[in-house]
């Protein structure tokens, strides 16, 4: 029951990277631009670009997290 009226109030993530490719409608849903990824990418994920990470998601709270390739 408490996550149904989490997800009711604050949504849910969305995956916007998947194996260094960009999902655009992804973004466009969340009002993101590719340029506001890039940069929360460098700023939070430490990765300088989507061909570094292998998912990346929108989180309900607005914030990048991001799991990069493996190095």
């Amino acid at each position: 029951c408490s996550n149904l009226l989490g997800f009711l109030v604050k949504g849910s993530s969305d995956l916007v990277i998947q194996d260094g490719k960009i999902i655009e409608k992804n973004l466009r849903r969340n009002d993101f631009t590719e340029h506001d990824l890039r940069e929360d990418l460098r700023l939070n994920g430490k990765v300088a670009s989507p061909a570094e990470v292998k998912l990346a998601y929108i989180e309900r709270n607005g914030d990048i997290s991001v799991v990069p390739e493996k190095q």
